[in-house]
């Protein structure tokens, strides 16, 4: 069992705090239906993410058991990053769906699109295409 891909795929379960919440049991059994990881146990996995809230923040309510995992900062990680062509789709995406989700559904969305935002800021070339998709997008109604 690779441990490394274990604990980044643990990190990938885990909600943000207005997403909600996971627990160890329930990323045992998301991880064991996967297969990829043998039959792991949920004291394992608490061991994991104990350790992993050392270096990555993410934290539990003390007053629950078993503890329910979120991530209470802004820095989710997301592995692998985020490329070219999937940061132009969330920023369009987005200002098309900004107008149209609750607020709760933006909140969530909210890490991906300043990752998208990130990954277009060095890249003239990207942002350029997207300024052009945008200029050609407005007005446009999608099929209903």
């Amino acid at each position: 069992m690779n441990t490394l891909a274990q604990r980044i795929r643990i990190l990938q379960m885990i909600p943000t705090r207005s997403e909600g919440s996971i627990t160890a049991p329930q990323i045992r059994e998301k991880l064991n239906d996967s297969g990829h990881f043998g039959d792991l146990n949920a004291h394992t996995i608490e061991r994991d993410l104990q350790k992993l809230s050392e270096d990555f923040e993410i934290e539990h309510d003390d007053e629950t058991r078993p503890y329910h995992w979120y991530w209470y900062g802004n820095n989710v990680v997301d592995i692998p990053s985020m490329g070219r062509d999937t940061a132009l789709a969330f920023l369009l995406a987005g200002d098309y769906l900004k107008p149209l989700l609750p607020k709760a559904g933006l909140s969530s969305l909210r890490h991906h699109f300043q990752c998208a935002e990130g990954t277009l800021k060095d890249n003239s070339t990207s942002a350029a295409q997207c300024d052009h998709f945008q200029q050609r997008c407005r007005g446009f109604q999608p099929c209903r």
